[in-house]
Formats: C-alpha cells, sequence, structure tokens
C-alpha cells in the first residue's frame, strides 16, 4: 500500500564473497524501521548483512510503548547482534536518537567491529 508506513523489521543476507560483514540498526523511541528502512536498504545494497529489528513496544499504539522498559529494547537489538555474529566476521552496529544510545549500549557488551550513531539519546 502506498503512504501507509511500513514497520516491519528489516532483514537482509551477505552478497558477493569476501569479509562477511553485518550491520544491526536500531530506530529511536517512538520510531519503527519505517524512518531507517532507507539507510538499511542502501547498507543491503551495498553488499552488508543487515538487521534492523522492531523494538518491542513500537510501531502499534503509546499503550504498547508505555508496557516496555528499555531492557526489552536493548534485549532485541542484542538478538539481533547475535544472529548476525552467528554468520559474520564483523558486526557493526548503529542508531537513531534512542537507537544511538543502544547501539552504544551494545558495544559496551559485545565485541564489535564499529559503532555507527546518529543524534544518540537516551
Amino acid at each position: 500500500m502506498t503512504g501507509v508506513p511500513d514497520h516491519r523489521p528489516f532483514s537482509s543476507t551477505v552478497n558477493g564473497d569476501g569479509a562477511r560483514i553485518g550491520v544491526v540498526l536500531s530506530h529511536g523511541f517512538t520510531g519503527s524501521p519505517h524512518g531507517l528502512r532507507a539507510w538499511a536498504q542502501s547498507l543491503a545494497d551495498a553488499g552488508f548483512a543487515v538487521r534492523m529489528p522492531l523494538l518491542p513496544g513500537h510501531g502499534t499504539s503509546w499503550q504498547d510503548l508505555s508496557r516496555t522498559r528499555w531492557p526489552q529494547w536493548h534485549g532485541a537489538l542484542d538478538d539481533a547482534y547475535l544472529e548476525l555474529d552467528a554468520h559474520c566476521d564483523h558486526v557493526f552496529v548503529a542508531g537513531l536518537s534512542m537507537g544511538g544510545a543502544l547501539a552504544l549500549r551494545i558495544a559496551a557488551t559485545r565485541p564489535v567491529a564499529g559503532v555507527i550513531v546518529v543524534n544518540p539519546d537516551w
């Protein structure tokens, strides 16, 4: 449907030969994968494996969001990291706003290859 936001998670596999590099991407507070889909798609088009989960409570209603807390959001991003880490030689984490803060938290707890943040905020 045209004009309807696509809140679904984004996932791609590694294209081509050589080093398998993954990127875990996170949207921000009250956002969804819809807002970062072009970024995720450009990474996938460049040959990276990409995982961008829909964080718990997001993409539906404020009532759903009010019932979730940051450890659930961190857990969703950590699961995405572990999925890529099992198949990639190097995994980067990236995020926008609160997603950037979550990416930094993953980097503090996992051996990431690097971090890309845009306006990290908590």
